[in-house]
């Protein structure tokens, strides 16, 4: 199974190649010019995913003014903290993953990924549609923005998923939050050595190809290509993701909110760091 397993993924990799079918850069959504501009009608289909998105959950609490920052590679299990420590209906969850999942729907509607899905892979079954988020990837990233500004305007109670491996997003996010009034945050890291994010998160896409091909969930497993995980991991035994977590609570900013919290869950162990701005 796992050499059919990485036949599959080594097609998948080289379908993504510079001109293949599967290459970001080469491919645009409808309504996307060469400079990433978007049209009047793109620009209303994304109000719809917001709002489509926002109907899935009609439960977020307002009180406390609090966010979490999700952090850590792709397959290092941050879904079962999340699920853990942050209820749902009481916590917005604002996931790029469901975005994708959204504009990839709306556009197999559309007919904008027949081709795509037409390609064979090596097990005989064809590319499914969460093979082809690399090619939604920037769309769904403007999305959240935009559902995340909404949330902030709202003072809803926030998660926002991701995993901080781009150094500036915390400090981004941090000036967001503190610019909306939010009073506490907490980073939340989930590190795991870099073999195991690469095998999770196999191991994770292929489940969900197989479960499709049984007659389970048809828009398969989502594929991460090991280059997406490998440019989260440094020279250092860990992340890059954590490393920037912990420079985010570092920020001079992060001493304008009433409580900030770093908790890093790593090796089996929880450590947690708090600050709380000093009252005056």
């Amino acid at each position: 199974m796992p050499i059919l397993r990485d036949e599959v993924a080594g097609q998948l990799m080289a379908l993504a190649l510079p001109g293949g079918p599967l290459n970001s850069e080469s491919f645009r959504l409808p309504g996307i010019d060469a400079r990433g501009g978007a049209s009047f009608d793109r620009a209303r289909c994304r109000e719809q995913l917001v709002e489509d998105f926002l109907d899935r959950e009609l439960v977020a609490l307002r009180t406390g003014m609090a966010a979490v920052i999700m952090a850590g590679p792709p397959g290092a299990g941050k879904s079962a903290v999340l699920q853990q420590s942050y209820p749902a209906g009481e916590w917005r969850m604002i996931d790029a993953d469901i975005v994708k999942d959204l504009i990839l729907v709306g556009e197999m509607s559309a007919g904008t990924f027949d081709r795509q899905l037409d390609i064979n892979l090596p097990d005989g079954h064809p590319v499914m549609p969460r093979e082809l988020a690399g090619l939604v990837h920037r769309e769904s990233v403007i999305v959240a923005d935009l559902i995340r500004r909404h949330c902030l305007a709202e003072g809803e109670n926030i998660v926002i998923e991701g995993t901080l491996g781009w150094a500036p997003q915390g400090p981004r996010l941090l000036s967001e939050l503190a610019a909306a009034g939010y009073e506490r945050v907490d980073i939340v890291d989930v590190d795991v050595p870099q073999t195991v994010a690469l095998e999770r998160a196999a191991s994770r896409w292929w489940s969900g190809r197989q479960a499709a091909i049984d007659g389970g969930d048809p828009l398969g497993g989502r594929f991460t290509p090991p280059a997406a995980i490998n440019d989260k991991y440094g020279p250092a035994r860990e992340s890059l993701c954590l490393a920037n977590a912990r420079a985010a609570l570092e920020e001079p900013i992060a001493g304008l909110f009433d409580e900030i919290r770093l908790t890093v869950h790593r090796d089996g162990r929880t450590e947690t760091v708090t600050k709380r701005r000093l009252s005056t």
